[in-house]
């Protein structure tokens, strides 16, 4: 009781190059300049890691990325009520 179980996670795809592995037909999600882009929170640990990865790699130019800056809602929000994220 209390304890966290985490569900199975339903991504599990790589982005793949088919030159590094030519005897394998099954590339999903093969590397391509334009066909992938990145919207990230950097407040996000997970978003973070992506964000630095991308970097490490040199993948800026092949992968495009939107930073989100989400914010708090203030006591003043009637609708939604404060401290609530927009």
């Amino acid at each position: 009781a209390g304890e966290f179980v985490r569900g199975v996670s339903s991504a599990r795809n790589w982005i793949t190059n088919p030159a590094d592995d030519p005897d394998n037909d099954d590339h999903p999600f093969p590397v391509e300049s334009g066909r992938y882009h990145l919207y990230v929170a950097l407040n996000c640990p997970w978003c973070h890691r992506v964000a630095m990865t991308r970097s490490l790699l040199g993948l800026e130019d092949a992968i495009s990325m939107d930073v989100l800056f989400p914010g708090r809602t203030g006591d003043d929000d009637k609708v939604r009520g404060p401290n609530l994220w927009r």
